[in-house]
C-alpha cells in the first residue's frame, strides 16, 4: 500500500513566503527517491498551501522521513513557519 502524508500550511499574508527547500535539497530529493510524488495546491486567496507527498510503502517514507538531509530541512521549514507565524495542520498520515 502507498503512504501519503499531507499538511496544510496557512499564512496571515500573502507578504509572507510559504518555505521553499533550496535548490540542492530539491535536487537531492529528486535524485535519492524518484518514486516519491510531490504536489502543491494553493488557496483561492493564496493564503493556504497544501502538500501532498505518496510514497509507494512505508519503507520507503520512513528511510526518506528519516534520512539527515530531510530532517534538517523540515527543521528548517518548522523554524520559518515559527518565525513568520504558519500555522500548520496535519491532513493525512499514513496507509492510502
Amino acid at each position: 500500500m502507498s503512504f501519503k502524508k499531507e499538511w496544510t500550511e496557512t499564512r496571515s499574508s500573502v507578504d509572507i513566503n510559504f518555505w521553499e527547500s533550496d535548490s540542492t535539497v530539491k535536487s537531492y530529493i529528486a535524485t535519492t527517491y524518484p518514486e516519491r510524488i510531490a504536489t502543491d495546491s494553493f488557496s483561492e486567496d493564496n493564503l493556504q498551501k497544501t502538500r501532498t507527498l505518496i510514497f509507494p510503502n512505508q519503507s520507503v517514507f520512513d528511510t526518506y522521513f528519516n534520512d539527515a538531509i530531510i530532517v534538517t530541512a523540515r527543521q528548517d521549514r518548522k523554524a520559518h513557519n515559527l518565525s513568520n507565524n504558519i500555522n500548520i495542520n496535519i491532513n493525512w498520515d499514513g496507509e492510502v
